[in-house]
């Protein structure tokens, strides 16, 4: 864990503008405060001059305090070869046939609250994590994290989990919890989306180009031990794929999804139960999705899910809120894979606008769906459980996820 009182790398004494040499107290994601006079930065790095010592050091700049990070996006840097050309950069990143419209600025807070059962006198730790939107070309910074203006309740602390591309706040609370004991924990960002539509019209894409194509290959491999497609699903995307190249086949399998599987949150299996779905005919977002998902693997067209926000409703309490108090606000959709052109998100149950996802979707890491609580109760770890009956989910803890925002067009 890096710190900034035990800062890991020394480099030699740069010459820097002297205008831009500024004396500062920084802060890291740990509360770490050490005085330094700015150098100069890179997309990843921060050069400055510790006060104390007259050492020339480097520092990750995602490990900064989010003010400090604001100060860095602000400054000019005087080195051609390290200086953030944020339009630059989203140019880099505009991917072929994708057209990028709309602005949207929008404030978030995200906020989770939970009480310990009456009956309840086992528990003895509590964790709480929050997703923080991933970075994407229209975001307005250039930092591992696609928001700013950061900030997170007593207690959390700012994460990023590399097996799991994760950037998120966390809590932990240990020692045996009192029956009835509240608790709150709250997030707050602004973050910047857009409109983005991917025009299939405008790119070549063939079954055969997935033939040697590296990222295919390694999909078809992270699927290979996965149970087979069901046989109903099979033959839909036979018939589907037999007259479309990948990006039509794709679009068309979710207008498919859309006229056969009804959006019906209230359903009581899961989200990875492919047989209930197909045979109900209908499942929230996440079972949409894994139609889609099936639909693509036996094409062998690479998928992958996305787990964000669908920013509606701004008082988060919706008739969403009435089934499940944390489903308001939350969306899973996908990105599939063409080679040459890269990943496409896509909303499975979009029709024939699949392509198009408004701004107010936003994708945050892939590894949890907004939140996360994990409990351990008398000695086990576990999630925090939902009670279904009649068409509604209730929580034995009281819990609820709030997500709640304004917005401004740019």
């Amino acid at each position: 864990m890096h710190t900034l009182k035990n800062i890991y790398f020394c480099i030699s004494i740069l010459a820097i503008n002297a205008a831009q040499a500024q004396t500062r107290t920084w802060t890291n994601i740990e509360n770490n405060k050490i005085k330094a006079e700015y150098l100069s930065h890179s997309q990843s790095k921060v050069t400055f001059k510790l006060s104390k010592s007259g050492k020339i050091t480097e520092y990750p700049i995602e490990k900064l305090s989010t003010e400090d990070r604001i100060f860095l996006t602000e400054l000019k840097n005087d080195t051609p070869s390290k200086q953030i050309d944020k339009n630059k950069a989203n140019q880099q990143n505009t991917t072929k046939g994708l057209r990028i419209i709309d602005e949207i600025e929008y404030k978030v807070k995200v906020l989770t609250t939970m009480q310990i059962p009456s009956n309840n006198s086992k528990i003895e730790q509590i964790r709480v994590w929050h997703a923080l939107p991933s970075v994407r070309p229209w975001s307005n910074n250039t930092e591992a994290v696609g928001a700013t203006e950061i900030t997170y309740s007593k207690g959390g602390k700012q994460e990023f989990n590399e097996a799991k591309k994760s950037h998120h706040h966390y809590w932990s609370i240990s020692g045996i919890q009192k029956e009835d004991t509240q608790y709150s924990f709250e997030t707050t960002f602004t973050v910047k989306s857009a409109t983005r539509i991917f025009e299939p019209d405008k790119v070549t894409v063939k079954w055969s180009d997935y033939k040697n194509d590296p990222v295919a290959n390694n999909y078809q491999k992270s699927i290979a031990n996965s149970p087979p497609v069901l046989e109903s699903i099979v033959d839909i995307a036979e018939k589907i794929s037999a007259n479309k190249q990948p990006a039509e086949a794709v679009q068309e399998f979710c207008v498919w999804v859309k006229k056969n599987i009804k959006y019906d949150a209230s359903v009581h299996y899961s989200s990875i139960d492919s047989a209930s779905t197909m045979k109900n005919r209908k499942g929230h977002c996440g079972h949409q999705s894994l139609i889609l998902k099936e639909l693509c693997r036996h094409s062998k067209i690479p998928y992958r899910t996305v787990f964000g926000m669908n920013l509606y409703d701004q008082d988060g309490r919706g008739s969403l809120h009435r089934i499940r108090r944390d489903y308001t606000n939350i969306h899973t959709w996908a990105e599939v894979y063409f080679p040459s052109v890269g990943w496409i998100e896509i909303e499975p149950s979009g029709g024939n606008k699949a392509y198009t996802l408004p701004a107010r979707m936003i994708q945050n890491n892939p590894w949890f769906q907004n939140y996360s609580i994990r409990i351990k109760n008398n000695g086990k770890q576990q999630v925090i459980p939902w009670v279904y009956k009649a068409g509604r989910y209730t929580s034995p803890y009281n819990l609820e996820l709030l997500i709640t925002f304004t917005s401004s067009k740019k």
